[in-house]
């Protein structure tokens, strides 16, 4: 568990105490929280420039940033808004991370998905923006539907997270099989060494086996410890 986990655990736990702590010290404890949250974001925003062939994670970065900013403004449920703006952050961590063990592993399918999760990201803060307009904030609060909202954020986050590891390991299978062919076909250029440019189709260097077996290890760790199910 890390240090934001930890002061989340002790936010909610004050919230349920016989004798909460005043208003305005929750608020800072809050604050903190979210202070926590926009820098590591903005880590893996200034990360992401030494991963050239990953441009997705910065943007992605950002997309939770504005996520997190937004949760801000928002004052009547800071529990729910805390829990979104964690959940965003760590969704973004295990990008990284899954990315990171070898980003050359990236291939269209699991390219094709990250443009899927930073529209799902933009669309979140586009509706909490939306949510938060002043002209509509009265009614807005009025119908109580705020905590109703930010639960349905929050699974839309779960369900993009599923797909992102699924995806992720359709990606890696398929290396593997590329990598599989490669190697047969190789095999059969040296038995046959009077083919023709048939090199050609090995120039690209193998992806390491060691690196697909971390990201694939990691993946298959997040699926179990968080998922039962696959929601498409």
């Amino acid at each position: 568990m890390n240090a934001l986990d930890d002061k989340l655990d002790d936010l909610l736990s004050t919230s349920n105490a016989a004798m909460p702590f005043p208003l305005s010290f929750r608020r800072v404890q809050s604050d903190e929280i979210f202070d926590g949250v926009t820098i590591t974001l903005e880590a893996i925003q200034d990360a992401s420039s030494t991963l050239g062939v990953f441009p997705f994670l910065g943007i992605i970065a950002t997309a939770a940033l504005g996520i997190v900013r937004t949760l801000q403004k928002v004052s009547d449920d800071r529990e729910r808004s805390i829990r979104l703006a964690q959940r965003a952050a760590d969704l973004v961590q295990h990008v990284q991370q899954a990315v990171s063990q070898d980003p050359e592993a990236i291939g269209v399918v699991l390219s094709e998905n990250l443009t899927r999760l930073y529209t799902t990201l933009a669309s979140i803060q586009s509706n909490l923006e939306k949510d938060l307009d002043q002209r509509s904030l009265v009614r807005f609060l009025r119908n109580s539907k705020m905590s109703k909202k930010l639960d349905g954020h929050i699974e839309a986050l779960d369900r993009a997270w599923k797909v992102f590891d699924t995806m992720s390991l359709i990606a890696i299978q398929q290396t593997l099989e590329n990598q599989a062919h490669r190697s047969r076909r190789a095999s059969s250029t040296h038995e046959r060494p009077g083919t023709l440019d048939s090199s050609r189709e090995c120039v690209t260097p193998p992806i390491s086996s060691s690196s697909n077996s971390a990201m694939l290890s990691q993946i298959s760790s997040s699926l179990s410890s968080h998922f039962t199910f696959l929601v498409v």
